[in-house]
């Protein structure tokens, strides 16, 4: 048995059989696409929500590599593969956790 397909023409969907013609609006067509979506655990966003999405996403990861490009994290991250050279006497002493 051929497999049929629905068309969309002008502002709707359309199909046709040996025995029925099929027509339904865009928005049944993508209410129930979302629908299947969703239950297959597909992301259901459209284009423009996605593309909104991927701008927060950008906007928040910007925000976080900011943080990182801050000195004051990297002096006290306690990461050891972080090599602090001291610049003066204090410096190394307050690295050693000694007093001046």
């Amino acid at each position: 048995m051929e497999e049929r397909l629905l068309d969309y023409v002008r502002d709707h969907w359309q199909g046709e059989n040996e025995d029925f013609m099929v027509f339904l609006s865009d928005a049944t067509f993508q209410r129930h696409f979302k629908a299947y979506l969703e239950s297959q655990g597909i992301c259901s966003l459209t284009y423009l929500e996605l593309q909104e999405k991927v701008r927060q996403i950008e906007e928040q990861r910007l925000q976080a590599f900011q943080r990182f490009r801050q000195l004051d994290y990297w002096l006290t991250c306690g990461d050891s593969a972080v090599r602090l050279q001291p610049l003066t006497r204090e410096a190394y002493m307050r690295m050693r956790g000694g007093n001046k």
